[in-house]
């Protein structure tokens, strides 16, 4: 039993681990995924600036200047690549003379009519459309002798962004960039995106904008996917955590039973077994008159003894206290306490008001003052003087029982009243851990209170507070 335990622990165990592991890497994807997404809103911010700043400088470069361009496309095994010659012209022409102005440039001449001549070469087919390398084309002459104007793109970023940004130009990129690039962060505590924008793909220009992506704005974003995953993660622990409870739980309740028959079988022995010598004992015919007598009156004792431990289990099968049948009377407390002393034939003292009259169940309170006595005679010095003492109260009565023993320690005074609970190792004290808890059942079921505290000069005080709706007195 105790392997399967030990295994349902460790199984247990491990998968709180591995469901902490997988939801905390889920989260971390989907933070990732947000993240992303906010990069990438970013980007088409940025892009989107810089394009309506491009489109802006293009267009005042263009005036009325005329452009023209020759292309050709060589073909080496599976790779296709451009070069060509633009020119800018001074003025307008008609198309017959801007083709010879075309073929004397191409040719090596330089007409009058040419302001400006740009060249590029090895540009890779595959990996430009038609529309783009226009653009590109006009982007490598408008940029061609003037300098970004990165002053007019940071004021179309300001007017886009609202967080913190910043722009530098990069000379000469390794590879031609026709689009532009998103770098995501690459570090999920330092939240930087970067986005590289070729403003002249065909000699290769760009400016880098780096950007601080707010993690306010991922959080917010994930904040209802956060607060499900953390009620369905609580929930889930919750449940684990109940489940080795209940584990640990059930092995308890097994070794109590386990314990409890033990106890049982050894503490019923005793008695059974005195009443069968005391039964041999009668059926010698020699025994006289005298030891007759004696033989009944200890079997009687034995007999008493049996009945109270049914009686102790018969009233914890009680679940609350006000379900515990109660006889009521009304009779002199005091000596009530007087017999029970008496009975016990020990060192005891009883003391207090001589006519105390309460209405309760006699039976009831005689058991508790017996159990009481009983612990105080185990647990004391042998003849001792045990102390009981009555008090009456305008609307309750108050009964104390002091010994002289070892007393209780502080951290079992709570658990002191529970069913089968024993202080420390008392082995070689006879018991099952009913008494106090019967105890506390009767005197709970009459709606009074007991405690338990120390004596000064050691030992232990049990003091029952009964409530009465009046004291009589005789």
């Amino acid at each position: 039993m105790n392997k399967r335990i030990k295994t349902i622990y460790i199984l247990t165990i491990f998968g709180i681990l591995a469901f902490c592991g997988l939801q905390t890497y889920w989260l971390l994807q989907q933070y990732e995924n947000y993240l992303a997404n906010e990069s990438v809103e970013i980007y088409n911010d940025i892009v989107e600036a810089a394009d309506k700043m491009v489109a802006g400088f293009g267009q005042s470069k263009q005036d009325d200047k005329m452009m023209m361009y020759h292309e050709r496309k060589t073909t080496r095994g599976d790779t296709a690549t451009y070069s060509g010659t633009i020119a800018v012209l001074k003025q307008h022409v008609d198309a017959d003379e801007a083709e010879s102005i075309m073929d004397s440039l191409i040719s090596g001449g330089h007409p009058l009519m040419v302001e400006e001549k740009y060249t590029y070469q090895d540009v890779d087919a595959s990996k430009i459309d038609e529309k783009t390398f226009n653009a590109a084309r006009n982007r490598y002459v408008w940029f061609g002798k003037t300098p970004f104007p990165l002053d007019s793109l940071e004021i179309c970023l300001d007017k886009t962004l609202d967080i913190q940004y910043r722009a530098e130009l990069v000379v000469e990129t390794p590879n031609r960039l026709w689009e532009a690039q998103l770098l995501r962060p690459d570090n999920l505590f330092r939240l930087i995106a970067t986005v590289i924008y070729p403003y002249n793909p065909l000699k290769g220009g760009a400016v880098r904008i780096s950007a601080e992506v707010p993690i306010s704005s991922v959080i917010r974003e994930m904040s209802i996917l956060l607060f499900v995953t953390f009620i369905v993660a609580t929930i889930l622990i919750v449940c684990l955590v109940l489940q080795i409870k209940t584990i640990r739980r059930q092995q308890k309740i097994a070794d109590f039973q386990k314990g409890y028959t033990l106890t049982m079988l050894h503490e019923l022995k005793r008695p059974i077994g005195a009443l069968k010598l005391f039964v041999s004992f009668m059926r010698n015919p020699r025994l006289n008159d005298a030891d007759r007598r004696e033989a009944l009156d200890n079997g009687a004792k034995e007999v008493d003894n049996l009945a109270s431990y049914f009686e102790k289990l018969r009233a914890i099968t009680y679940s609350e206290a006000y379900e515990a049948p109660l006889s009521l009377s009304t009779f002199n407390l005091t000596e009530v306490a007087k017999e029970c002393a008496d009975n016990s034939k020990a060192n005891i003292k009883v003391q207090g008001n001589e006519d105390c009259l309460i209405t309760a169940d006699r039976q009831g309170v005689v058991n508790v003052l017996a159990n009481l006595i009983e612990n105080a005679v185990k647990y004391s010095p042998a003849h001792s003087q045990i102390d009981i003492e009555v008090i009456k109260h305008e609307t309750s009565v108050e009964i104390s029982v002091a010994d002289c023993g070892r007393g209780v320690p502080d951290a079992d005074k709570a658990r002191i009243f529970d069913h089968f609970y024993r202080v420390g190792d008392n082995k070689d004290v006879p018991g099952i851990g009913l008494g106090l808890a019967y105890v506390r059942q009767v005197v709970s079921a009459h709606g009074g209170d007991i405690s338990v505290t120390d004596r000064n000069g050691g030992g232990t005080v049990f003091t029952i507070i009964l409530p009465q709706p009046q004291i009589r007195n005789n």
